[in-house]
């Protein structure tokens, strides 16, 4: 009896397990002009909008639009490019196979309105969670600064594990 009760709290505690990120499926993104690939949910997809501001990353599966679109413009992360090194920045060390970057995570306040996010005074207010991700070698250093979503940490471990720059 007691081993009967013992392997039903086993099924228990193993089918009640939060999602992680091996059970959520990824596929690799790249980007040929800068010259990176990176690991990202399969549900989500990474496009160019001059009017958001450049390449942004965006859910495509119905249940994230919902909770993303309502405050966050429908977007997960922005993509920015900037010259290599980025040396003052102040954060985590991250290394990969051909790149240096930094991890940095901040509370940040924004304001919503309708799907548009304002970083000063406006109707509504909320905090959230700013996160940054550089990466760099000798030519580009790339940031993924995530839209006051915080990514859950087996994703973004994964897209750091993931990232790479090639020729």
């Amino acid at each position: 009896m007691t081993r009967i009760v013992t392997l039903l709290l086993i099924v228990l505690v193993f089918s009640a397990a939060p999602i992680s990120a091996q059970q959520i499926r990824f596929k690799t993104y790249t980007d040929s002009q800068h010259k990176f690939s990176i690991d990202i949910p399969d549900s989500w997809q990474i496009k160019y909008n001059k009017r958001k501001g450049g390449y942004i990353a965006v859910p495509t599966a119905s249940e994230e639009k919902v909770s993303i679109d309502s405050c966050h413009g429908g977007i997960i992360f922005r993509l920015r490019f900037y010259k290599p090194g980025l040396k003052h920045l102040h954060g985590e060390k991250i290394r990969g196979l051909n790149w240096t970057g930094i991890y940095h995570s901040d509370a940040c306040g924004y304001t919503c309105k309708g799907d548009i996010l304002y970083g000063a005074k406006g109707e509504y207010q909320y905090r959230g969670a700013c996160q940054y991700l550089y990466f760099w070698n000798n030519d580009l250093t790339v940031c993924i600064r995530s839209n006051a979503i915080s990514i859950e940490e087996a994703v973004r471990k994964r897209m750091i594990a993931s990232f790479r720059f090639f020729k």
